[in-house]
């Protein structure tokens, strides 16, 4: 193959490699606005929840807060599984074919120190190495917490307004335990990934 037909070719695998990033970061944002979505809707859903128990005196209500985080929550950490995914792929195959066909960069100073980039290409190796693992808080362990919270108020709301009913303070404890324990369970299940394909 002569210089020039070989310069076109890798100029279109360049172009082809440059198309496949734009693809997989639109498909990430397009998960990131998923899941902010879905985030306003647990936001504002769980004291709409409550706050209708609340006010209407209804307290066996928020007895609907449960199955809605946890449902909520499946959906918000399917989008972590595309994101990831996809910032993965583009990290250990698209910032590679980059270097494969541009070279490596010059090393760059940071304020942390020299940075050498694995290509020219390089969004998400700098936001795994440099950023991620310091300045980035867990949100997948907040949005956990979050739901176990849920899970144990609305188990207190359906308890007190079984006792509220009945006058029973055995209903109180019985109904508290038992949907505290199956929520709780079924969170832990959902936290630890039992039931999602990483």
């Amino acid at each position: 193959m002569d210089e020039g037909a070989e310069g076109a070719s890798r100029e279109l695998q360049f172009r082809a490699t440059l198309a496949e990033y734009e693809d997989c970061r639109e498909e990430i944002k397009i998960r990131i606005q998923e899941r902010t979505r879905h985030t306003e809707i647990f936001l504002t859903g769980i004291p709409t929840i409550f706050g209708v128990a609340l006010t209407t005196g209804e307290l066996m209500i928020t007895s609907f807060a449960a199955p809605f985080a946890l449902l909520i929550g499946i959906i918000i950490r399917g989008t972590y599984f595309y994101t990831d995914g996809l910032a993965k792929y583009i990290k250990e195959v698209v910032e590679k074919k980059v270097w494969q066909l541009t070279g490596s960069p010059a090393t760059v100073t940071l304020s942390r120190g020299p940075w050498t980039p694995p290509s020219w290409l390089s969004w998400e190796s700098y936001y795994s190495d440099l950023l991620a693992p310091e300045n980035r808080p867990d949100r997948r362990k907040v949005l956990y917490v979050s739901i176990a919270l849920v899970q144990l108020l609305s188990a207190l709301g359906l308890g007190y307004g079984m006792y509220l009913r009945t006058g029973e303070i055995a209903f109180l404890a019985l109904a508290f335990l038992v949907y505290s324990v199956v929520w709780l369970t079924l969170t832990k299940i959902y936290c630890s990934g039992l039931w999602i394909r990483k």
